[in-house]
């Protein structure tokens, strides 16, 4: 039934007035409005207060515009089909004057009014926050019911209250099988007291965060869970429950623990390994690690390097252009592999192959470098040694050659002196002759030396012995004002030597150090015995062992590192023209070499030099006895044949022994000789042959004879043996041998004392 505005039936009469007072003074906001037009025709202050428009202005609108714009038709729809009455909507949205959306609770009361037309008064409660909070809850129950973890709830006696499907996924159980069970039953107490202990800390009122616990699946198995417990408080603060969110992390902690492992290996391997090696953060250009390695090849500390720019310690680049430019081609992400460096580290200048690992460009580049400084070193020594050798072989290919020519030279020389009387005008000139001849044959006996072209005699010898019994010798040798001084060691040092070469060694020496000391000082010889690790001694062409070391020093000028390289080089001298032949230390290099020992020097100017000869000891043996000078010989009538391919030399070969009655045959190599043996077809007693020949050398010839005639007497002679296993084949069978140049009396007397043996 339709009401009155301005009345109400009953026992008690209200005004208009009340109405109105009702109406402005009701907390809920209130509008009034037309049925059809749906025009407001009256707003309550507390409409004004939700809407925002003021009374009037709500009084100038209607219903519809309160409506969002996409539910103004269908609110037509629906409110011309709401009956009379007092009706209750429900919620709905409306929208105020700021746009802000509201969730309102509509109560509509049908009203007629004074002029007829059909209204209506709505009650609007407003609902929004409620609305928010359902929401929110909805919301949040979606995320639990979405998330892949287990989100858990229970009370203060550890019942779960709530089971979200993340939990089932997690632990396995189902929502009806969990709810009401002790959370004991997937966190075993034996299993896991320090999730007790945090969920203490969590009833007190704390949140623990992100901790690792075990857990207890429905198959058995334990998992690792990374966990979250927060409180759960009623309206009083008061803590009534726990949440748990657990995550498994089973899979990524296993996974972390191999990456840890893996990261471990790495760093092991990282500071083990050879290779010099170093982590380079590519933005910041900084050194972020370095291994051992590179520590000991740069001879720093950790702390010096380690965060250090790639711009600092420009110091220890060998070659500042090459570092300008290693630094442009890292920049441009260049190639840079297999690069040769020197560096200038605290030990010394080194050498390195260095190669750049590229990683993206937020990442690290890896730096690995590779010390090749010994094999420079031994490449040097090697090409060093190819270098003497080279010098070597033409030094003993002159002196052969050269030797052949004195030969015949003093060969002649000498006949002539024989054959002159004492008092000829040309007695001098020929005796300058000869003194030509025999200094140029000094010449070619240290080209030898130095070539290892020479034949030694070796024996037994005691070191000590051999410096002992040439001390006064060495003494008038350095002359007055520098002191000799000996120090050798008590017990006996057996080498395997010519003593006659170890006394030139020593004379060279000696020599060399009186030229460099000026006015007073000290040449110091000290022997002792050594052993040499293998990887040194085969560096230097000696075998392991025990070696015997002599050791020259003297207080001289020294010299640089450019002289010192090249000492042992013939005709190489500091001194001034005419003042030494520069063969004095070749001479030493090549007897010692052919000794089978090892000499290197050490100076510094101003410092002296420091000379150190190694060679091998060996067992004590009983020496032969010094060989006997021997007596001038009388010629024979024995057939002897000559075979020299240099035809001057072969011919004064066989002038000198016809002279003293031999019947002679000559050949110009080794195969003419066996035809002219064949073709005397007569017994021969003495083979008298060049060494080194075409065709066929002179050991293979006496080998031949021999074969025929097996009492045939062999005599070898050369400038220079230049095979050396033929050198150590005939030095050490102890061949009869003649080294060039030799005078005819030499030469008779060895053939002689042959014959005659």
């Amino acid at each position: 039934m339709a009401q009155d505005f301005h009345a109400a039936p009953g026992p008690l009469s209200i005004g208009p007035e009340a109405y109105r007072l009702l109406f402005d003074a009701n907390p809920n906001p209130m509008l009034l409005f037309e049925i059809g037009s749906w025009r407001i025709l009256a707003a309550n202050p507390a409409a004004s207060l939700l809407y925002g428009w003021s009374t009037d202005e709500l009084a100038g609108r209607t219903i519809v515009d309160l409506k969002p714009a996409e539910d103004r038709d269908r609110f037509r729809q629906v409110a011309a089909q709401v009956p009379p009455g007092v009706t209750r909507l429900g919620r709905t949205t409306h929208v105020a004057r700021d746009g802000r959306s509201l969730h309102v609770d509509i109560t509509t009361a049908a009203l007629t009014l004074d002029d007829g037309r059909p209204a209506r008064l709505s009650v609007i409660t407003d609902v929004t926050g409620e609305h928010a909070l359902l929401e929110a809850r909805d919301r949040l129950a979606a995320v639990v019911a979405g998330s892949s973890d287990a989100i858990i709830v229970t009370d203060l006696r550890g019942r779960v209250q709530s089971w979200n499907p993340g939990a089932e996924g997690v632990f396995g159980y189902t929502q009806e099988e969990m709810l009401g069970r002790s959370i004991g039953e997937i966190h075993p107490p034996a299993d896991g007291p320090s999730f007790r202990e945090r969920a203490a800390d969590v009833v007190a009122g704390r949140v623990i965060r992100m901790f690792d616990a075990v857990g207890r699946h429905k198959a058995g198995h334990d998992i690792t869970l990374s966990m979250t417990l927060s409180p759960i408080c009623d309206a009083a603060g008061k803590v009534v429950g726990i949440s748990g969110i657990e995550r498994d992390v089973t899979e990524r902690r296993a996974s972390e623990q191999t990456l840890r492992e893996s990261q471990a290996r790495f760093v092991r391997v990282f500071q083990s390994v050879l290779i010099i090696a170093a982590v380079l953060d590519v933005k910041a250009q900084t050194l972020r690690d370095v291994n051992d390695s590179w520590l000991r090849f740069f001879g720093m500390k950790r702390h010096e390097i380690v965060g250090a720019t790639v711009h600092d310690y420009p110091e220890m680049w060998l070659d500042l252009a090459q570092r300008s430019a290693l630094f442009a081609s890292w920049e441009a992400r260049a190639p840079l592999q297999a690069v040769e460096v020197g560096f200038q580290t605290r030990t010394g200048p080194k050498h390195a192959l260095l190669s750049v690992l590229y990683a993206d460009e937020a990442g690290e580049d890896i730096v690995l470098m590779l010390d090749i400084t010994e094999r420079r070193r031994l490449e040097a020594q090697l090409s060093e040694a190819r270098r003497l050798e080279a010098i070597g072989r033409l030094a003993g290919g002159v002196a052969h050659d050269f030797n052949n020519m004195l030969s015949v030279v003093g060969g002649y020389a000498d006949l002539l002196e024989e054959q002159m009387p004492k008092d000829s005008p040309w007695a001098a000139d020929l005796g300058e002759i000869k003194r030509a001849a025999d200094r140029a044959a000094h010449l070619t006996r240290q080209l030898l030396a130095f070539g290892r072209r020479q034949m030694l005699q070796p024996r037994t010898i005691d070191l000590n012995d051999v410096v002992r019994r040439n001390e006064t010798f060495l003494g008038r040798v350095l002359g007055d004002g520098i002191t000799l001084r000996l120090i050798l060691c008590s017990e006996p040092l057996w080498v395997e030597a010519d003593t006659v070469q170890i006394e030139q060694v020593l004379l060279n020496l000696a020599t060399n150090a009186r030229d460099a000391i000026d006015g007073a000082g000290v040449l110091q010889i000290a022997t002792k015995p050594r052993m040499l690790a293998r990887g040194w001694a085969q560096e230097r062409g000696l075998a392991s062992g025990r070696v015997a070391e002599i050791a020259v020093r003297d207080t001289g000028r020294g010299m640089g590192a450019d002289t010192l390289q090249r000492i042992f080089e013939p005709f190489f001298t500091t001194k001034e023209v005419g003042e030494g032949t520069g063969l004095g230390l070749a001479t030493v290099y090549g007897i010692v070499k052919q000794s089978g020992g090892h000499i290197d020097a050490a100076s510094t100017p101003g410092q002296g030099t420091l000379f150190r000869i190694l060679l091998p000891l060996v067992d004590e043996a009983d020496g032969a006895p010094e060989a006997a000078a021997e007596e001038k010989l009388e010629g024979g009538s024995e057939t002897i044949l000559v075979v020299e391919d240099e035809e001057s030399l072969r011919t004064m070969l066989g002038d000198i022994l016809r002279m003293n009655n031999y019947q002679v045959l000559e050949a110009g190599d080794g195969e003419e000789a066996l035809l002219v043996y064949q073709k005397r077809g007569e017994p021969i007693q003495l083979l008298l042959t060049d060494v080194v020949m075409p065709r066929m050398n002179g050991r293979a010839l006496a080998e031949r004879l021999t074969q025929t005639e097996p009492g045939l007497k062999v005599l070898f002679i050369s400038g220079y043996p230049n095979d050396s296993a033929l050198r150590q084949s005939l030095s050490g069978e102890g061949a009869p041998f003649l080294q060039k140049p030799f005078n005819p009396q030499t030469l008779t007397d060895k053939v002689r004392a042959l014959l005659d043996a």
